[in-house]
Formats: structure tokens, C-alpha cells, sequence
């Protein structure tokens, strides 16, 4: 069986049974299964929108139901998944607990590797911060003050997707064109990969950057596009750079706090879980049982309001 089917299966199979006492909180207002590709229009709308378009290129809005006139800040999640794996689906509660902080929170799904290759998830990534831009004022939504989350392989995404944003070379290279009529104040980088080519064997996730792309010499593609602190430079946002004691991608944190640090970025960084290790685990904060995700995104949230305008 190849690895990638494998992941999904199992990666599935504990996803649910996480989510599974889990409800829809009353004070959340939430829009389901919005088309963020060309239109913008609700899935199955519209009979000319291509079958694969109608599976991956779709998101949710959550926002509170107690809010008053003035537009939202938002916060736009990129799911992780080791490239593979994952749906918004299984970022809803979690995307629905930080909503009621104060935050419209859009959830989207995105093409995965290996049947999508690089750069297709930031290509989608585009579509939505381009639907948010045309959508997002008639919805209530403040599009002067947008932040980026991502975990896992959708932290890597993110902060890829943000050097881009503000490094015109890097977007060249990818063939991407991130949205400016957005104003991004802030990123929070959650247990993430920043550089695939430090990546431990043991982590098993060097074989997945593999699935990114075609050719074989799939390390050098990862040299020349995925290592993120080659990309840095001072238009990045802030960023607060997170993981667990017990997280497996918990090398990737200094290194990439060092690049931030040389830069002349705004970093906090926190390491969670020192009280009992073994609970801080690779993107504990999206598990709404887990003793330390309050506490996590309480100071992520926090540091999001710090940088309003």
C-alpha cells in the first residue's frame, strides 16, 4: 500500500474519533461549503464548475453570533495533513473555538499531493485570499485585517504562502499571485515543517515531501522552492512560532526562529507542555480536549489583537 493512502486512513480514523463528542457550539454562525473558485459561487450552484473543483475548492466561515456592526478581523487556517491528508472538516471545532474569540475564521479545503503537485495548494491558497478580497466587505469581514494560521505541513504552506506575499521574487518563481488588496497583520506558525531538508528520517515525513513533485530529484525541487528562510526578508509579518515538548517536528522551531530572528522579523516563539510533556503532541491546539490547546490559542488570538489596525 502506498504510504500516502495509509496516512489518509489512519490519519482519519483518529481525527474522528478526537472530534467525536464534539458539537457545533450555538453561539457560532456558520456558512458551509462556499465555492471559492472562479464565480464564488455556493458548491453545486452552478453546472459548470468541474467535478475536482467542486470537491477541494470550497471553504467555511465561521463567525460569532454576538458581534456588533463593525466588520471582522480574520483568520484564514491552512490545514496541515503531511501534504497528503486532511479536509476542513477536521479543522471545524477548532476553527469554531477561535471564531468565539472574536474572529471570522475561513476553513478551506485545498488539492493535495500526490495527485496535485507543487505549488498547487498555494495556487489555491491565492483563490481564496482573492475570494476574500471580492467577498469578504460584503460579509462583514475586515479584509485590513487578515492573519494566517497553518500547522503541520499547512504551517509550511503558510509560511510559504506569506513569503510570497511579500517577496515578489519568490511569488515569480512559484507562479503565484498573492492577493494585496489584503492587509495580513500577523501569522501564528503551529508545529510546523520550515525546512523539509532538516527533516529527521525518523519524523517520516521526508518521504512525503517526495509526493510534491514529479521528477525524481525531488530534494533538489525541495532546495530551490521549500525552504522557507531562503525566501525571508523585513515585509514578512509577525509571527508567533509555536510547538509542543512532545511535538516530532519540534526541531524545526529554533532554526526557523534564528531566520526569523537574522531577518529582523517579530517572532514570539513558545514551546507548551513543560507541566506534563507527553500532552503536548504534534498540533495538540487543535484538539479541543487536549489540556494545553486553551492556552495555546488564547496567546495566539492574543497576539492577533496586538496587531490590529
Amino acid at each position: 500500500m502506498e504510504e500516502y493512502i495509509k496516512i489518509r486512513t489512519e490519519w482519519l480514523e483518529s481525527d474522528t474519533k478526537r472530534d467525536k463528542d464534539l458539537k457545533v457550539p450555538e453561539d457560532v454562525e456558520c456558512r458551509y461549503d462556499v465555492y471559492y473558485g472562479a464565480g464564488g459561487q455556493i458548491a453545486g450552484g452552478g453546472n459548470n464548475i468541474p467535478d475536482e473543483e467542486k470537491k477541494w475548492n470550497l471553504l467555511d466561515i465561521y463567525t460569532p453570533k454576538a458581534r456588533s456592526s463593525s466588520p471582522l478581523p480574520v483568520i484564514v487556517s491552512i490545514h496541515g495533513g503531511g501534504y497528503v491528508y486532511g479536509t476542513k472538516e477536521i479543522y471545524r471545532f477548532y476553527g469554531m473555538s477561535l471564531a468565539l474569540r472574536g474572529f471570522a475564521f475561513v476553513n478551506f479545503n485545498y488539492r493535495l499531493a500526490p495527485e496535485n503537485k507543487f505549488p498547487s495548494a498555494l495556487e489555491d491558497t491565492c483563490k481564496v485570499m482573492k475570494w476574500l478580497a471580492d467577498n469578504g466587505p460584503g460579509l462583514g469581514l475586515d479584509i485590513d485585517n487578515v492573519f494566517v494560521v497553518g500547522d503541520s505541513a499547512g504551517a509550511h504552506y503558510a509560511s510559504l504562502y506569506l513569503a510570497a506575499y511579500s517577496n515578489s521574487d519568490y511569488a515569480s518563481l512559484c507562479g503565484i499571485e498573492p492577493e494585496k488588496r489584503l492587509m495580513i497583520r500577523a501569522c501564528a506558525l503551529n508545529c510546523g515543517v520550515y525546512d523539509p531538508l532538516i527533516l529527521r528520517r525518523e519524523d517520516g515525513l521526508d518521504d512525503l515531501t517526495a509526493y510534491l513533485f514529479s521528477e525524481e530529484n525531488w530534494k533538489d525541487m525541495a532546495a530551490e522552492y521549500l525552504q522557507t528562510h531562503r525566501f525571508l526578508n523585513k515585509d514578512y509579518p509577525p509571527v508567533f512560532l509555536m510547538s509542543g515538548t512532545n511535538d516530532f517536528l519540534l526541531h524545526q522551531l529554533e532554526p526557523m526562529k534564528d531566520h526569523l530572528n537574522k531577518s529582523g522579523i517579530e517572532c514570539v516563539s513558545k514551546i507548551y507542555g513543560e507541566e506534563d510533556p507527553e500532552k503536548a503532541y504534534h498540533v495538540f491546539h487543535v484538539d479541543m480536549n487536549n489540556v494545553f490547546q486553551k492556552e495555546c490559542n488564547d496567546d495566539e488570538t492574543a497576539f492577533f489583537k496586538a496587531h490590529l489596525v
